[in-house]
């Protein structure tokens, strides 16, 4: 018999626990998250453009590729990120090097990886128990560190040798979004946007001797013609990802 006077009360609880986990945007306040992302660059052949006498590449670096985690606090129209971004576009591997007349003057081959702390801010223009629409804004600080590596070499210092750089810079993006409630506490999250990053004063990390003589580390990277190399990351990206809503 007492089990009936505890079932109302057993009926009263699992229910108010079922309403608790009803995915509602407009009530969650703080959310982990996790994207991809994919997009344009301007990067190109700068990788080893400048360095020689080749001015033609067999391959070149043209779209950005990375991923990014961190933690977004929802406060009414206004929501605020915490995150950090891995740039890590597609190794370039073998790429020929060929001097005006089609001769090949090297084969390279290139890693990049990019590491970004940032923070941001969503304006959410349209908040839905099931979607909303924002657009967003982030600024941080990248970092940036390069290694290529040079075989077959038919020019000074006619063996192989591997260059290693490094050069942080002011990171800035901004764009639109859309987010869906999926299932449970989850949602979906797709975003269009640009971004701006551009490093203008790589340094060498160790020191080398390549096909424009010895540098040592901290010594500037530069083109044969005294001009700093830079490298444009900067384009258009979409992002891809989830959110997990804690509470």
């Amino acid at each position: 018999m007492r089990l009936f006077g505890f079932l109302p009360v057993l009926l009263i609880f699992v229910s108010s626990f079922a309403e608790a986990r009803i995915f509602n945007l407009t009530k969650e306040k703080f959310a982990s998250y996790l994207m991809v992302h994919a997009g344009t660059s301007r990067v190109e052949d700068d990788l080893f453009r400048g360095e020689s006498g080749a001015v033609d590449f067999s391959s070149s670096m043209k779209n950005n590729l990375g991923g990014e985690f961190g933690f977004i606090s929802t406060m009414g129209p206004l929501s605020f990120r915490f995150g950090f971004e891995i740039l890590k576009p597609a190794p370039l591997r073998e790429v020929k090097a060929k001097d005006a007349g089609g001769a090949t003057l090297y084969e390279a081959s290139s890693d990049v990886t990019g590491f970004i702390p940032k923070v941001g801010l969503d304006l959410n223009l349209v908040t839905k128990p099931s979607y909303r629409m924002f657009a967003f804004g982030t600024v941080g600080q990248a970092h940036l560190t390069v290694k290529n590596e040079y075989t077959n070499l038919t020019v000074a210092p006619n063996a192989d040798f591997s260059t290693e750089m490094k050069s942080s810079s002011q990171f800035l993006a901004g764009g639109v979004g859309i987010e869906y409630a999926a299932f449970d506490l989850t949602s979906v999250v797709l975003e269009v946007g640009y971004k701006q990053l551009q490093f203008k004063n790589l340094k060498y990390s160790a020191a080398v001797t390549d096909t424009q003589g010895a540098h040592n580390a901290g010594d500037a990277v530069l083109l044969n013609t005294g001009e700093n190399r830079t490298l444009d990351f900067s384009g258009w990206t979409v992002s891809l990802g989830a959110r997990w809503w804690l509470f």
